[in-house]
């Protein structure tokens, strides 16, 4: 529990730490790079990004597969790695292949809205980042298993490290002149390194196992069938998340890539928010789930979870509400004002399944995501052809509608239903615990709004006064209304240590 505890507070640490990173070094990214080279960036990023649907889910099912191996004895564990590795060199081949084809007809999909110096730039950051995915994939195996080991204080640490490091190397080379591939080449060698740490860790500290001999047998097909669900659920994240982008570089051209990156990329800190501390659950609720759980007890962590996630995503959610304009003009710069409206629409409905994904882990940990994946897989469909039709009609705006409509519809509305008749958790329970948490973000938005009748938003001082009186009356009503007993305990807790 120590890991878990310290895993999450390093996660959260590392979420603000890279986020205050991000506010100096996105900006100058864009400006040393220039908003085209930047949208090249994030466009061929997002291209790449779809690669990892070769792991056809693989690495999300090892955590479930370690706690049911490793009832039986070590040596099965040590079956299972040896598995794992001979799957994930397979799939660091095929990422390689699969990356050259990519590289090469990447001119027939974006010669209409790229120059030919665009091309060649995005070719070589194509090349660059299918070999990082190769070595991302082979880290992976390694990276399942100090996870399912609950070594958070590692993973935490070296992520960490990656975060500072990364900007503080990619900037001078800009500076002295370097293109925006150097941020590509970066980010290789980081991988690598990063490879090299996990395989030390997980083989020298934690003795990790691995018969390559023995045949997997029935263990195998189990991984298959179980994995197939957590493939199309992969597919989903990347069409909902990635080919919007890479549609409205199609259609609208690199400077539109870069507003829609910069919606994605302040989207994915909500995403990191919730992650930070479901993530560090999954070893555990897969420890229920073979200690033969009650429903109740998975419902008691969803809910102790879900609050402290929605909390903090209200927090933040109502923050941006309230100074966010500003906020977008001084980190981003002109031309990207637009992304202020489109994030305020696309984080409202995510807020549901961000503060709930615990939930997935636990329809996980008893094989019963399979429904979830039919029905988000279609969804996604649903939304790239809402997302078409919009861009055409509505323009770059338009590119935020069908992401609404599948995560408010499926993600919020069905899984809230799904999770409570079928799966077991006790969904109603669930609101009831967070209503008060709900009418005091918004009484906070209110207030913060109202200040601004005043206090016009437009200078660093305004931002932070009006930052600070949010957040002062934010923690005030969570205090005095909405916080329950064990978390004012774990809260003074955590002040007097």
């Amino acid at each position: 529990m120590k890991q878990i505890k310290k895993g999450a507070l390093l996660s959260y640490i590392n979420i603000i730490l890279k986020n205050l990173v991000n506010i100096f070094y996105t900006p100058l990214l864009i400006h040393l790079a220039g908003q085209n080279n930047f949208g090249i960036y994030q466009l061929t990023a997002q291209t790449i990004a779809t690669l990892s649907l070769l792991s056809m889910g693989f690495s999300g099912a090892y955590i479930h597969f370690f706690w049911i191996e490793k009832k039986k004895g070590e040596k099965y564990v040590r079956r299972l790695n040896g598995t794992y590795v001979k799957m994930f060199f397979v799939v660091a081949m095929l990422a390689l292949i699969a990356g050259t084809v990519i590289t090469f007809l990447s001119p027939y999909f974006f010669n209409k809205t790229f120059n030919v110096a665009e091309l060649k730039t995005a070719k070589v950051m194509l090349s660059l980042m299918t070999v990082n995915m190769a070595v991302t994939f082979i880290s992976t195996i390694f990276d399942s298993y100090i996870a399912a080991n609950q070594r958070f204080v590692f993973q935490q640490s070296r992520i960490l490290a990656t975060t500072i490091i990364q900007p503080a190397i990619v900037v001078p080379l800009l500076l002295l002149g370097f293109s925006v591939v150097s941020v590509a080449v970066v980010q290789l060698v980081t991988s690598i390194v990063l490879l090299f740490l996990n395989v030390r860790f997980a083989i020298f500290k934690l003795s990790m196992g691995i018969d390559l001999k023995a045949k997997a047998g029935q263990t195998a097909k189990l991984i298959f069938a179980f994995s197939g669900f957590l493939l199309l659920n992969d597919i989903v994240d990347l069409i909902n998340n990635n080919l919007p982008g890479v549609i409205v570089g199609s259609l609208l051209g690199p400077a539109s890539v870069a507003v829609y990156a910069i919606v994605v990329q302040i989207r994915n800190i909500f995403f990191q928010l919730s992650l930070a501390l479901s993530n560090v659950f999954i070893p555990r609720i897969n420890e229920m789930f073979a200690d033969s759980a009650h429903d109740d007890e998975f419902s008691d962590v969803m809910v102790k979870v879900g609050r402290v996630q929605l909390l903090i995503l209200l927090f933040v959610y109502g923050g941006f509400i309230v100074v966010g304009k500003y906020f977008i003009k001084m980190w981003a710069g002109p031309g990207f004002e637009s992304a202020y409206g489109m994030l305020i629409i696309t984080l409202f409905p995510a807020l549901v399944p961000l503060s709930q994904n615990i939930g997935i882990e636990i329809q996980r940990a008893k094989n019963m995501h399979k429904f979830r994946s039919i029905v988000l897989g279609l969804l996604a469909v649903v939304n790239i052809i809402i997302t078409y039709c919009s861009l055409r009609i509505f323009g770059l705006q338009g590119s935020v509608f069908g992401y609404v409509f599948s995560l408010a519809v499926g993600n919020g509305l069905l899984m809230n239903l799904y999770n409570h008749f079928v799966v077991g958790l006790n969904m109603l329970n669930f609101w009831k615990s967070t209503f008060k948490i709900l009418i005091g973000s918004a009484l906070s938005v209110v207030i913060g709004l109202s200040l601004q009748v005043v206090i016009k938003v437009d200078d660093l001082m305004s931002f932070g006064l009006v930052g600070s009186v949010y957040a002062i009356v934010f923690y005030l009503i969570w205090y005095f209304w909405s916080a329950n007993a064990n978390e004012k305990n774990v809260l003074n807790g955590f002040l007097r240590k």
